[in-house]
């Protein structure tokens, strides 16, 4: 059975992504420092799904993060813990670019260290601007107009080099 850790899980997508993996018989552990999201939302899941594991945890804390990686034995890490709200983002732009790019750059060390085998990346259609085209493709060119979009661009260009280097893992970076 797969164990399955998402962090930002107490969140609108988090929430849904455990449901469907709880349904189909997947350990899933969530952590969330709740800045974005409510207890009250896993609350609900551990009512229906008594066997998910919570954590209120800020991921940007390695040590913190780490004694949850060495007490649990992750397959998968679905990294969707990140501050998301575009107009905050140009008021309060060093504290997204902090937190979002140094919770996954935790994510991704503890990860590797304690052998996940995958790793998925809620990145955002925000990267490509304010695009005119009706669809896009993955081989757009990246024009991001916020600080928000900018971390989660960087954030996509830091995954494409860590796999890279640990060609033993499998990533997934999904808008």
């Amino acid at each position: 059975m797969k164990n399955i850790l998402i962090t930002g899980g107490a969140g609108f997508l988090g929430t849904n992504i455990s449901v469907k993996l709880l349904e189909k018989g997947y350990e899933v552990f969530v952590i969330d420092d709740l800045k974005n999201a409510y207890v009250s939302h896993v609350r609900l899941l551990q009512k229906n799904f008594p066997n998910l594991k919570f954590k209120k945890l800020d991921v940007c804390n390695l040590n913190q993060l780490e004694q949850v990686f060495k007490n649990e034995k992750f397959d998968t890490v679905i990294h969707l813990a990140a501050r998301k709200y575009v107009g905050e983002s140009f008021i309060k732009e060093k504290e997204y670019v902090f937190n979002n790019m140094k919770s996954l750059q935790n994510v991704l060390f503890l990860s590797k260290k304690y052998g996940a085998e995958h790793f998925a990346f809620a990145s955002s259609i925000t990267v490509y601007g304010n695009s005119e085209k009706e669809k896009l493709k993955e081989s757009e060119k990246y024009a991001p107009i916020s600080p928000y979009a900018k971390t989660k661009q960087l954030g996509e260009e830091e995954i494409k080099i860590f796999a890279k280097e640990n060609t033993n893992m499998t990533f997934t970076i999904f808008r």
